[in-house]
């Protein structure tokens, strides 16, 4: 497969390059990268990055960030390009409404041929070309792998864009790690990335708004003890707890805070001791609750998330659920403790 999709790059002149909504550090990353490594195949392709959602404000750092276009309406009509890439999405719905524009079943317009390059464990091999590594750390890892395979030397910028988004994928280096991982990590260090500029940029950048945010939300913050038998079952000692809390829409107009805000807040929690299983939801309309699920060593939240349509790793996941978010907290909590046999 991946002879065809190098051949698919090498030899197709225009290319669309999208993701899943809610962009992240690996999506945004990769998307970059991938355009910049097809432009150096040939200064005749035509490349494009778009997405539904704008890229949020904690990777403007990025390099040729502005490459990275939304709302999805800007874009042009499917038939104007050979090749759809979709990266870091194991259905082509979490694309959101480019699905509809790239994939349009009985259109009298023909339509992208699709390349789907994914690391996530359910993917579902929506594309005609496929390529779903499922132990790479990220899809910029597979990136990267791909910048070998097509010979392109790496530069600064496109190390720091990978860099970027395994660091981010990985949890800073906690999860999805493995050999393999670190050696690139190291030859993306050696091309250039200075490690501190993007710790600085992704982790202590924060906005003042976003740590009183935080505030309020902990107020929110419960436990509940994991039962003894379902810590046996899953062979992880007799000490557990499961932990969330919630983030309003008041909260955001009290602290002038937005969603994207709340990023971080997932991984605060994971410093609680004897955390096994987190979740926080944040409430992005009257009827819609964000949902992002995290866990410690053997739970898998990927099989919880993936309940609520959602999906992801076995350690982190997210799900979206059409549902007030007090309604939210009694459907997932009512699905873990089926799960744990409260």
């Amino acid at each position: 497969m991946m002879k065809k999709i190098v051949s698919v790059l090498k030899h197709c002149r225009s290319f669309l390059i999208t993701s899943h909504i809610g962009p992240d550090g690996d999506s945004i990353s990769s998307q970059i990268a991938l355009a910049l490594l097809l432009e150096k195949l040939g200064k005749r392709k035509k490349v494009i990055i778009i997405n539904e959602h704008t890229v949020p404000q904690i990777y403007r750092f990025l390099p040729h960030v502005n490459r990275v276009s939304a709302p999805y309406s800007l874009l042009p009509a499917p038939s104007s390009f050979e090749i759809a890439i979709v990266l870091d999405c194991s259905n082509l719905e979490r694309t959101g409404k480019i699905s509809s524009l790239i994939s349009t079943p009985r259109s009298p317009l023909p339509t992208p041929l699709i390349i789907n390059i994914d690391h996530h464990l359910d993917n579902s091999f929506f594309g005609d070309f496929n390529w779903v590594d499922k132990k790479a750390s990220s899809v910029s890892e597979q990136i990267f792998s791909l910048s070998k395979i097509l010979g392109l030397p790496l530069n600064k910028k496109l190390a720091t864009l990978l860099y970027t988004g395994i660091i981010t994928d990985t949890g800073s280096f906690q999860y999805h790690l493995s050999p393999t991982t670190h050696k690139i990590i190291a030859t993306l260090i050696s091309k250039g990335v200075v490690p501190e500029e993007i710790t600085k940029n992704l982790y202590q950048n924060l906005p003042f708004a976003s740590l009183k945010l935080f505030g309020l939300a902990l107020a929110t913050l419960k436990e509940n003890k994991v039962p003894t038998a379902f810590l046996r079952k899953q062979e992880v000692g007799k000490d557990g707890k499961l932990c969330w809390m919630k983030v309003t829409r008041e909260m955001y107009q009290e602290t002038k805070s937005f969603i994207e805000d709340t990023e971080p807040f997932i991984d605060y929690l994971r410093q609680i001791k004897d955390v096994k299983v987190l979740f926080i939801l944040k409430e992005s309309s009257e009827n819609k609750t964000k949902a992002s699920f995290r866990s410690i060593g053997k739970f898998d939240v990927q099989k919880l998330a993936k309940k609520f349509g959602g999906g992801g790793h076995r350690n982190a996941s997210g799900a979206t659920l059409n549902e007030p978010i007090d309604q939210a907290e009694k459907t997932i909590l009512k699905a873990i403790k089926l799960w744990m046999g409260y």
